[in-house]
């Protein structure tokens, strides 16, 4: 993997802890992370609307979650869950 390629992945794990991770689950270790705690995390995510615009000035717009938004919401969570794991994996 190329320096810019792993520097620009590693700001990107940085970039999703910091916004969706940190703010609750933030104060968890770990190891003392439960399924029903990053069940719930995903779940609520799943059920906010997605941030729009760059940097921070990235808001939730408001309007209603239909089935169908609810439903690409659970897939960049999943996404988002798989990242994670990846990320956490050890590397070779």
């Amino acid at each position: 993997m190329r320096g810019t390629e792993k520097s620009g992945r590693c700001q990107y794990y940085g970039n999703v802890l910091r916004a969706l991770v940190v703010p609750v689950l933030g104060a968890v270790l770990v190891t003392k992370l439960r399924t029903a705690q990053i069940e719930n995390w995903m779940d609520d995510l799943a059920n906010t609307p997605p941030r729009v615009g760059r940097g921070k000035n990235r808001i939730r717009p408001a309007g209603e979650m239909t089935l169908e938004r609810r439903d690409s919401r659970e897939v960049t969570v999943d996404g988002i869950l798989a990242s994670l794991k990846s990320a956490a994996q050890p590397r070779r």
